[in-house]
């Protein structure tokens, strides 16, 4: 995978983190771009909520709310695939493009990429899109530099999925440690 430092042999670590930054689902991937991987998270986190409603049905809502995704996500597939809404940042080069932000979505979505852009152009919705960085980046953060996870120690691609989600589930738990003692 190509890194800040070259090429090192990697691997790519996905996050779906709720709201209250709780790690809802981890992905490890030999695959070094994330675009291909948003719809499998999205079905992975829709997979975990409808589980938590079987097993506490009174106390969890099974609604997902809206996916913020970076613009490392943005593909025309990824706009339009079904799911749960979703905002996916365009990045710098793809904002050039004149689109009037307050306009309905298109009934035929020809571009996809320039009715993200002007959604996100939105008040509202740039106001709930900067959300992600107070929800999965320190999640991120907290993963790399309070478990140390900066690296994997086990080899292949199954011990490094087992050895994020230990680390995920410590951090679910400390949170949750720190939430209901009193």
């Amino acid at each position: 995978m190509i890194s800040s430092k070259g090429w090192v042999q990697g691997y790519n670590t996905q996050l779906a983190v709720s709201a209250d930054q709780v790690i809802v689902a981890v992905n490890v991937t030999d695959q070094p771009v994330d675009v291909g991987l948003l719809e499998p998270m999205m079905t992975a986190v829709q997979h975990v909520a409808s589980a938590l409603v079987g097993v506490r049905p009174h106390r969890v809502d099974p609604r997902i709310g809206t996916v913020l995704a970076d613009a490392g996500y943005l593909s025309k597939h990824n706009i339009v695939c079904d799911g749960p809404d979703r905002l996916i940042a365009p990045g710098r080069a793809r904002q050039s493009k004149p689109v009037d932000p307050h306009a309905p979505p298109p009934a035929k979505l020809t571009d996809p990429v320039g009715w993200m852009s002007a959604r996100l152009r939105q008040p509202d919705t740039k106001t709930l899109y900067n959300q992600r960085g107070a929800t999965v980046e320190p999640v991120n953060g907290h993963v790399k530099t309070i478990v140390g996870l900066r690296r994997f120690t086990c080899r292949g691609l199954q011990a490094a999925q087992t050895e994020a989600t230990l680390a995920a589930t410590a951090l679910n738990i400390g949170k949750l440690i720190r939430h209901t003692v009193t």
